[in-house]
């Protein structure tokens, strides 16, 4: 397993001031398997990549006392779109398959709408 910190980017017009808006999130994501090697041996920071995969959410006491939910991907289809410097890869290749016997799974409705 690999753990590694991934930024998701939005970007938007404010309906009311027509300015370009935007945000960062971050994600500690949880890859297994083929992907975990993969990231690994071919990331750096800086490089563009498509993650899937279902959020687990787990609640805990932090060492303040406080309790916090934390939100991890565990990711299942991993494709490297674009290295640093690099151009972007017309037809990224599948790296690992979603198949992975050991990655952890919840079971979805594949037909939900979002």
């Amino acid at each position: 397993m690999v753990m590694l910190s991934i930024a998701v980017n939005e970007s938007w017009h404010d309906k009311v001031t027509k300015e370009r808006m935007e945000a960062t999130e971050w994600f500690n994501i949880k890859l297994f398997s083929a992907n975990a090697r993969i990231a690994e041996e071919h990331l750096s920071n800086g490089d563009i990549v498509y993650a899937e995969g279902p959020i687990k959410t787990r609640k805990f006491v932090n060492k303040d006392g406080v309790e916090t939910v934390s939100r991890e991907p565990y990711i299942h289809k991993f494709d490297i779109l674009r290295t640093r410097g690099a151009a972007p890869v017309n037809h990224p290749a599948r790296v690992a398959s979603s198949l992975d016997d050991d990655v952890p799974r919840a079971e979805f409705d594949d037909d939900a709408p979002y």
